[in-house]
């Protein structure tokens, strides 16, 4: 299943891996489905999100051990969704229509998904639709969302499923039938094939962009030292062009903002005067919040030519336990002692920073954010296009780097929208609203990716309805095969 998504992109594998399982379940006791479906996301999980001990152990103080620890209990939880829509298969398997069976089974798979997403503040990684972001299923993504084109992969996996019993399963039509799916199947690619060129949002313009990449590892961003080299190193790379907008990666200066001397601010104001409008990411003061360790923010802040104050955008969406953590864990933060850990979150509805100079409206997300399609598409509708900054360095030579560019290639597709991605050890891209990678720079590198961003006006129909539409249309569905379970 993991090879289905980043690095390796193999959509087409997605739907078999689904099938063989949706296969196996129903002749087997609820308990050993359970654990099938355990097992199978203890393969998908593990394989694809091993880089969260690799990130433990390069940013906290954990060891070995409980970084495995920790990383083997997080792929348990995780595991535990596909084990819940395995149980839920074996009496779905059992209703008579083969549209409804498979309507229903895809609807609980995908169901299950979204409460992975959307529980305990969500932990949406590797959803099964990402795999779909380089296919043919890609065009439903301004329609349904991430979690669409999953519904979308799991009915193709269900009715597949129907194909691989044995004959003596199959109704008196069974060809006939297999012949109908096979042809709506087709039909359903070929039709999101072509809705890949349609464009969904208004073109308004273009400005220049420069996105600006450090290779700065963990080691290099603690200590006493660390803010000046950063400050130094950024400033140098800012002040060798200008541009409408310069976008930094998320904490580039890793020291917070409001403790910073005030002549290093104006330094910061003047490059932004000399060059273009900056949009950087260090930390900030924050209220403290009730039950919630910490008194900081993950920010980004907007430095415009000529103003007097800078923007302040706060990070909403923050790593369980990484960055959010609550009282009752206040032991397990000193034990890991994770950089930045105990962040507090920022308001859940912020306004975008508005350049002067052309006049245009910048969407922000701030990394881990950038994982949650229903969020950014409400982030997106307020801008003109999307700028995300990353902080991935710990992550060099595993799939986390992939996996976030997938990520960001999707959020483009979901609003239409152009999105920057700046990342602290790259890759730092350029992608257009169809979800193509205009321009990139590489991993463990430094330098200045300079282009044009072009500016989308409108919004895409999942920008307007999110996930409602699709999580009424899924619990429609479980509620008449379960009726008509019951009725049989």
């Amino acid at each position: 299943m993991s090879v289905s998504l980043a690095p390796i992109h193999a959509w087409w594998f997605a739907p078999p891996c689904l099938a063989a399982l949706f296969y196996l379940l129903p002749a087997m006791a609820p308990l050993r489905r359970a654990a099938c479906g355990f097992a199978f996301g203890l393969g998908w999980f593990g394989t694809g999100l091993w880089w969260v001990i690799q990130g433990l152990m390069q940013t906290s103080e954990a060891g070995v051990a409980l970084s495995a620890a920790l990383g083997a209990l997080l792929i348990g939880y995780l595991s535990l969704f596909p084990a819940a829509a395995a149980l839920a298969v074996g009496p779905l398997s059992r209703i008579g229509s083969p549209w409804l069976r498979a309507a229903a089974i895809a609807s609980a798979w995908t169901l299950c998904d979204w409460l992975r997403s959307s529980l305990l503040g969500g932990l949406p990684m590797l959803a099964s639709g990402s795999a779909h972001s380089a296919g043919p299923l890609a065009g439903y993504a301004p329609l349904l969302g991430v979690h669409g084109l999953g519904l979308l992969n799991a009915l193709a996996a269900a009715l597949a499923a129907q194909w691989l019993l044995p004959r003596a399963q199959w109704p008196a039509h069974a060809v006939r039938l297999a012949a109908v799916q096979a042809l709506a199947l087709a039909a359903l690619l070929l039709a999101g094939q072509l809705l890949r060129s349609h464009h969904w949002t208004a073109d308004s313009g273009s400005l220049s962009v420069r996105i600006v990449q450090a290779d700065q590892r963990p080691a290099e961003r603690s200590g006493a030292q660390s803010a000046y080299l950063a400050h130094a190193l950024y400033t140098r790379l800012v002040d060798g062009g200008q541009a409408d907008l310069a976008v930094l990666p998320e904490t580039a200066l890793p020291i917070q903002w409001d403790a910073m001397p005030p002549a290093v601010r104006e330094q910061w104001q003047q490059l932004a005067n000399r060059n273009g409008a900056i949009v950087l990411g260090a930390m900030a003061s924050a209220q403290p919040q009730p039950g919630l360790i910490g008194a900081s923010s993950n920010s980004a802040f907007g430095l415009l030519p000529g103003a007097r104050q800078a923007y302040r955008y706060d990070k909403v969406k923050l790593v369980p336990l990484a960055e959010r953590m609550p009282q009752s864990l206040a032991w397990l933060a000193r034990r890991l002692s994770v950089q930045f850990g105990g962040l507090l979150p920022g308001a859940a509805t912020q306004a975008p920073l508005r350049l002067t100079h052309p006049d245009v409206r910048v969407a922000l997300a701030i990394c881990y954010e950038n994982q949650f399609g229903n969020y950014i598409a409400q982030q997106a509708g307020q801008g003109q296009l999307l700028a995300v900054l990353n902080s991935l360095s710990w992550g060099h030579g595993s799939y986390a780097a992939a996996q976030y560019t997938q990520a960001s290639q999707l959020r483009a597709m979901e609003t239409g929208r152009w999105v920057l991605q700046a990342s602290n050890g790259g890759p730092s891209v350029l992608i257009d609203p169809s979800g193509a990678i205009v321009d990139a720079l590489p991993e463990q590198a430094t330098g200045v990716l300079a282009g044009r961003a072009g500016l989308r006006d409108g919004a895409t129909p999942y920008m307007r309805a999110g996930d409602t539409p699709l999580l009424l249309t899924m619990l429609a569905v479980l509620l008449i095969a379960t009726w008509k379970r019951l009725c049989n």
